[in-house]
């Protein structure tokens, strides 16, 4: 799987830097992850209020590093007009620079079929990341209508992937927003984990907390600190 699968979900980085590390498989076939999670945390805010969160990813990639896809998953917001699914459509491009560097670009149109209310939720991003040696992940996001606003919007990321002991790694992010001309103020978030692989499944621990300003605007519920453990299955 590709980093363009949609972002800012670590869990779906790390599964695919275990794939580019195995044998290279064949072109020209699907690949995917399930996962069932207590939490679904984008980019510092949790997406899941109460429940569990559940998420499926599938992805057709070609010879010359061009691939798309399709994510479902359950979203469950702290508003009156809250949604309950994200269904995101992904399409992009996949490259080996040279050995240990790796570059992939994306669009990714991320839509919420069930939202009511007066807001339209659904926009639109061009993701790319670039991976170095499988130690590092370096992200950028120019998004479109983000937070229900006819607005550009800036996100970055710097991950940083750490092998311990008995096959767990740490992974470290830090993130930054800019959001254009809109109620939500520009934020920081830190995002902490620990993950281990057992054959085709992933298990992944998590905490994250963003600046004291974001928790204030969107409340500790969606904005605060947050933690949640995964199970994913890649096949």
């Amino acid at each position: 799987m590709h980093v363009g699968d949609p972002s800012g979900r670590i869990l779906s980085w790390l599964t695919g830097l275990l794939l580019m590390a195995t044998p290279a498989v064949a072109d020209n076939l699907f690949h995917g992850q399930l996962t069932m999670a207590s939490g679904n945390v984008f980019r510092g805010m949790q997406q899941v209020q109460s429940g569990m969160a559940w998420s499926a990813y599938l992805e057709k990639t070609w010879d010359a590093g061009l691939y798309a896809g399709i994510w479902v998953g359950r979203t469950r917001l702290a508003y009156p007009d809250s949604r309950d699914r994200e269904l995101n459509y992904v399409a992009g491009y996949s490259h080996s620079l040279k050995p240990g560097l790796q570059i992939d670009t994306a669009l990714v149109r991320y839509q919420y079929d069930n939202a009511s209310g007066y807001r339209n939720y659904d926009w639109t991003e061009w993701l790319s990341s670039l991976y170095l040696d499988d130690r590092w992940i370096l992200s950028y996001g120019l998004g479109k209508d983000w937070f229900a606003e006819d607005e550009l919007s800036h996100f970055g990321q710097v991950t940083a992937l750490l092998p311990m002991p008995a096959l767990v790694v740490l992974d470290l992010s830090l993130g930054a927003v800019h959001l254009e001309n809109t109620y939500v103020d520009d934020y920081q978030y830190l995002e902490l984990g620990l993950s281990r692989s057992f054959g085709p499944f992933f298990v992944r621990g998590m905490w994250s907390i963003t600046d004291a300003d974001f928790r204030d605007t969107l409340g500790d519920s969606t904005a605060g600190r947050q933690g949640s453990i995964a199970l994913s299955w890649t096949f």
